[in-house]
């Protein structure tokens, strides 16, 4: 059988727009794959528009990881779509006997996700991803396909696509829901408008699938699922798989979020996340494998701010080996005895004495206590989200707090002197070269804790990590009215925001806050010590109902009671988005958890 210069091989399958044919392009010589529309079905012309607009759709769109089209074309009565063949595997094909290896998940979620932001640039929601329709070829590489139920929307930034301004503007009609429903986002499932925030949400869902070997919503039928995924929440990801990153299980929670203001807004920034974290995994592999083949030696005298700071540790081994050798060398002269036993004392003495008084003490700010209203209303110029209203009077004590964050250098002084484990990006128990004055990330409030409790012992003094309340009180100088350490208005090149990495400590001094507090927006996440908690006087209702039509007020889910509240952005934070960073921003994750852009600094009580 012919269609033009096409002649058909064989057929590869079929599905609800039409069948898929092998064929052999007789002009160009190649192998393409034949989508063809039967001529019964071309009558219907709903499903002669749909089937059109999955040709112009993906036509528009040029990617590495989205199918590329050659030519749509019609040999009355038949149309057809004229398409790179892919040798290879559709993704269910490649997960029959369940969850897939932590790296090969990653990999593949991460070249779909980036056909997501190409398409999603185009001005085009996918809206049915699922594995299905993601084909990996047999060197590896990625394709999303079918874009059948494809939606067209308005983009609020130019585009370089030449025909996006003859599309037409393509709407699903309010109630009807189009896809397949295990993927579905909430507001697909109710038929509700769609936006790219349902391609991330069905993301998430292949990205749960892939980790676990089972959907995250499930029932005996299609009404079953859609209850399920609009009201229930799927098992948290600790349960099934404890062993994969913290990071990987906030990723998947995020971008299952029910509420799409609290998803991941766009796949670009799904995209970084899921990079960062496999950069991360990687490092950790390497440092794993470093560590058990190259420890390194610390010297006796460690360096802390250009200031010699002893430990009493190894003072003691100090003394002991000077004692071995001048006891030794009396041995052969007995009459020197009283004099080498004399100069181990003031040599001992000496040291201890030059510690004692050299210690580097904290470069700490104190901060008088004060009542302010902590947190934001409903109300611009910052609409607060859920967990950060409403604004509410909270007394805080005097209290010291770090300038600056943890640095790598004085983390890894302790890491040194404890033998504590080193952050994952190390690979040894020194941070990277020319990385010394960046803040310490890859750290678990555990780690921190342990760190204070080390400070604590060296300096006599009692230190820890910051409440959340002192952590704003500070970071916004206990006005309500500063929505960032410097003031009330945003200000460029104040703090290192929506940036690539982490930069060394103080690089922004015009950001301080007002007493002196340097990169408290931006730069790393910062642990404290408070527990995940809605403010007092929170009464927003969830936008959801439940099977009896009742919506409730939002409440915490059980097992986030014990996650700890992290707050200040980090490096990759967005300002200039629908939910911009502030002072009052805040997140809560588990204890363990541990991630390229969180680290710490360290308060204490006192006046």
């Amino acid at each position: 059988m012919r269609l033009g210069r096409y002649e058909i091989c064989s057929k590869l399958g079929a599905g609800g727009m039409g069948e898929v044919y092998l064929a052999q392009d007789t002009k160009l010589d190649r192998k393409v794959a034949l989508k063809i529309l039967p001529a019964e079905v071309a009558m219907n012309q709903e499903r002669m528009r749909r089937f059109l607009q999955e040709a112009k759709t993906a036509s528009a769109l040029n990617h590495p990881n989205l199918l590329t089209i050659y030519e749509i074309d019609d040999t009355e009565p038949t149309y057809f779509i004229a398409a790179e063949f892919i040798s290879g595997k559709t993704l269910r094909q490649h997960m029959p006997h369940g969850q897939m290896k932590l790296s090969e998940a990653l990999d593949v979620t991460i070249q779909i996700a980036s056909a997501l932001v190409a398409a999603h640039a185009a001005g085009i929601v996918h809206r049915d991803v699922k594995p299905e329709n993601v084909m990996i070829r047999d060197d590896g590489i990625v394709k999303v396909l079918d874009f059948g139920l494809a939606k067209l929307v308005q983009t609020g930034t130019p585009t370089l696509d030449s025909k996006a301004a003859t599309r037409l503007m393509v709407q699903t009609e309010p109630g009807t829901a189009l896809g397949t429903v295990s993927y579905m986002s909430p507001e697909q499932v109710r038929g509700l408008e769609v936006d790219a925030r349902t391609d991330i949400w069905s993301l998430g869902v292949v990205l749960y699938e892939l980790l676990t070997g089972s959907r995250p919503f499930c029932g005996e039928t299609s009404g079953h699922v859609s209850v399920a995924i609009i009201e229930k929440e799927p098992i948290p990801l600790s349960q099934l798989t404890p062993q994969l990153p913290h990071e990987l299980q906030r990723i998947v929670r995020k971008a299952l979020a029910k509420r799409p203001g609290e998803r991941y807004q766009t796949a670009s920034d799904l995209l970084i996340d899921l990079k960062n974290l496999q950069r991360d995994v990687e490092i950790q592999s390497d440092a794993e494998r470093s560590l058990r083949t190259d420890e390194v030696t610390a010297p006796l005298f460690e360096p802390s701010h250009g200031t010699p700071w002893y430990s009493l540790s190894r003072i003691t081994r100090a003394a002991a080996r000077l004692t071995a050798s001048v006891i030794g060398e009396s041995e052969l002269h007995k009459r020197g005895l009283v004099i080498a036993t004399t100069a181990v004392i003031i040599a001992a003495a000496g040291i201890v004495y030059f510690g004692s008084h050299h210690r580097p003490m904290r470069n700490m700010v104190y901060i008088p206590g004060g009542t302010f209203l902590m947190g934001l209303d409903d109300r611009p110029p910052f609409k607060g989200v859920v967990t950060e209203i409403p604004s509410h009077a909270v007394t805080v004590s005097s209290f010291w707090m770090d300038v600056t964050e943890v640095t790598n250098e004085e983390y890894g002084e302790f890491v040194r002197e404890t033998k504590h484990q080193p952050p994952g990006d190390w690979g040894g128990s020194r941070p990277p070269q020319g990385q010394e004055k960046w803040p310490v990330a890859n750290v678990s409030s555990e780690d921190a804790n342990t760190y204070a409790a080390w400070c604590s012992s060296r300096d006599g003094k009692v230190y820890r990590l910051p409440t959340e309340e002192e952590w704003e009180f500070a970071a916004r100088g206990g006005e309500q009215d500063n929505f960032y350490p410097w003031g009330s208005i945003w200000r460029d090149g104040f703090a290192n925001v929506e940036g690539d990495t982490r930069k060394p400590v103080g690089s922004y001094p015009e950001g301080q806050s007002r007493w002196g507090n340097l990169d408290m927006i931006g730069n790393v996440w910062e642990w404290t010590s408070s527990r995940a908690s809605l403010y007092p006087g929170n009464n927003v209702f969830n936008d959801q109902v439940d099977s009896a039509g009742e919506s409730h007020r939002l409440r915490l889910p059980d097992f986030h009671r014990d996650w700890l509240i992290i707050r200040g952005g980090s490096y990759a934070s967005r300002i200039h988005s629908e939910m911009p960073l502030t002072a009052a921003k805040r997140e809560w994750v588990e204890p363990g958890y541990k991630h390229s852009m969180l680290g710490f600094r360290l308060v204490r009580t006192g006046n």
